[in-house]
């Protein structure tokens, strides 16, 4: 009798800690995260960009694309557990419920599933070039952790200090999330915390001052992170930077509301902004899927038939998305798979068109690859790279008047395209005109570039090599040394620069240092033949001076 009135009076039951949903919750939500996201782990590099294959010519000396997305879908289980533990802390406040009230938890599991099952997540978890976003994401929701266990107990400066850490790390990664994240905090802090007084005006007291500049402090280091990502953009002021990104990241939360409610047609462009991309709803949505949670478990109170719908609604939801989601990342196995699908959606986007055309350029589907490019510069007559890509097929088919003749177009509509002096240089000297390909090498070479980009990088580091090889074949190999060892202080494990090294200084009548030469390049190069064959002569030509003095002289002349 006394256990029932005891429990009759409202005395909570107790839950041993291992059956509490604080730890099974999270748990279950990044299980379910990693099972639903597991086939991108069989996923391929897709050509959207080169950051994740690294610079385009360039030895790629990164992992296989398997650990990466690995590595992406544990990100993004990880960030389904954290956000599991924001929402039941913020819930337990919002319905001011006891610590021991396991109901929080469960719904806090529901909008961790909500969120992280999504398939506006899928670009950001199947993209590789994506993955810094996760990264991003992992320091944010770490901060907010921290943050609200410093603010249930002030005493607890280790959690302050961890949230102030992440919070700088997560705005290094992405500064124009430093501002909005300051803000969204600023509203926890009103409701449901309630820190703050709803009115601005008694912000003033010594209770709500001290939690402002408590704040302060904690977004000293994100706008700190902010105000040095913007100081290296020249061409706007620090207040000017300051204020876009944070009009950029109060935006998303509008700009994504719609995909998250009718996630269909989901797609990436090259050509849009990353405000518009898909990848930036990472954090973005976070509190819609907080509201839905909160919605049905305001829903489900009051009668078991309420709880059975939201329940029932819940299961439905969570079974769509998993469904969407599936569907989504079967899109992203590869290149060929992507731009299939965005041409399909799009078929006037000139740019996926472009970027299906060097798939099918890459297996050596020339018709398909054709068809693509003439398509794209129907679209867009002005597309810099479709005409140099059209140059490029004809190259590769032997028809090098209608090559130049692309690659004169894509210079005529933008001078700064190196790869299009390149590769006409390139065909000038196989026809025997040297000259003329050194005049045009000099001329991309001139173009006033920044060559922190990785694409300038290689497209000098290109047209340097392939300058040393029309000097050494004019017979200039002081020149073409020259050009050689320009393209090694761009890149000093580039076996091309060594190998040309050599064959410049045995042409100056210095086997020693071709020797030196030869060795590196077939150090960074094992399996060259030609690097063998002109180390060996290099060789000889070093022993033939001990055995025959006289010869000596003639090597010096």
């Amino acid at each position: 009798m006394e256990e029932a009135t005891g429990t009759a009076a409202g005395v909570q039951p107790t839950i041993p800690a291992g059956e509490h949903p604080r730890l099974w919750a999270p748990l279950l939500a990044a299980a379910a995260t990693a099972a639903v996201f597991w086939p991108a782990v069989r996923n391929g590099f897709v050509n959207l960009d080169d950051t994740a294959l690294g610079l385009r010519g360039l030895p790629r000396y990164h992992a296989g694309p398997a650990s990466i997305h690995l590595a992406s879908v544990l990100l993004h289980s990880l960030n389904a557990a954290l956000f599991a533990v924001i929402a039941a802390r913020l819930l337990r406040a919002a319905w001011c419920a006891d610590e021991k009230d396991p109901q929080p938890w469960w719904w806090a599991g529901l909008a961790a599933l909500l969120f992280s099952l999504h398939p506006l997540r899928v670009e950001s978890v199947a993209w590789a070039s994506a993955q810094r976003d996760l990264l991003c994401g992992t320091f944010c929701l770490i901060s907010l952790v921290g943050y609200l266990k410093a603010a249930a107990a002030p005493g607890r400066w280790t959690w302050r200090g961890a949230s102030w850490l992440a919070a700088g790390a997560a705005a290094v990664l992405a500064p124009s999330l430093a501002a909005p994240l300051a803000l969204f905090l600023l509203m926890l802090d009103i409701y449901p915390l309630r820190r703050l007084p709803l009115e601005p005006r008694h912000w003033t007291a010594a209770s709500p001052r001290c939690v402002l500049i408590e704040k302060l402090l904690f977004a000293a280091p994100a706008l700190l992170a902010v105000w040095a990502a913007t100081h290296a953009q020249k061409h706007a002021p620090a207040a000017a930077g300051l204020l876009r990104m944070t009009a950029w990241g109060t935006c998303r939360f509008l700009l994504h509301f719609g995909k998250t409610l009718w996630p269909a047609h989901l797609a990436p462009s090259p050509a849009a902004a990353y405000a518009a991309a898909d990848r930036s709803s990472y954090l973005s949505c976070l509190p819609w899927a907080l509201l839905a949670a909160a919605g049905l478990a305001a829903w489900a109170r009051g009668s078991r038939a309420r709880l059975a719908s939201a329940l029932a609604a819940a299961t439905l939801l969570v079974g769509l998305l998993f469904g969407l989601t599936r569907l989504q990342l079967a899109y992203w196995r590869d290149s060929e798979a992507l731009w299939s699908r965005v041409v399909a959606m799009r078929p006037d986007d000139a740019e996926a068109r472009l970027r299906l055309g060097d798939v099918y350029y890459e297996r050596r589907a020339v018709e398909e690859a054709f068809a693509q490019y003439k398509a794209a510069l129907k679209l867009d007559p002005g597309l810099v790279a479709a005409h140099y890509a059209l140059g490029r097929l004809y190259a590769a088919a032997g028809d090098h008047a209608l090559a130049a003749r692309c690659y004169g177009q894509a210079l005529r509509l933008d001078p700064k395209e190196l790869r299009a002096y390149n590769d006409l240089g390139v065909a000038l000297h196989m026809h025997g005109e040297p000259v003329e390909a050194i005049a045009l090498f000099q001329r991309g070479l001139a173009q006033g570039l920044d060559e922190s980009l990785p694409a300038v990088r290689t497209g000098r580091l290109n047209l340097l090599n392939n300058l040393g090889n029309a000097w050494l074949e004019s017979g200039s190999p002081r020149e073409a040394l020259a050009a050689y060892t320009r393209a090694l202080r761009l890149y000093p494990a580039d076996a091309r620069g060594h190998y040309g090294c050599g064959l410049a200084w045995l042409r100056l009548g210095r086997p020693d240092k071709a020797v030196f030469c030869f060795r590196e390049a077939l150090r960074l190069n094992p399996g060259s033949r030609a690097v063998q064959v002109d180390l060996a002569a290099a060789r000889a030509r070093l022993a033939r001076p001990s055995r025959s003095p006289s010869s000596r002289p003639r090597a010096r002349r």
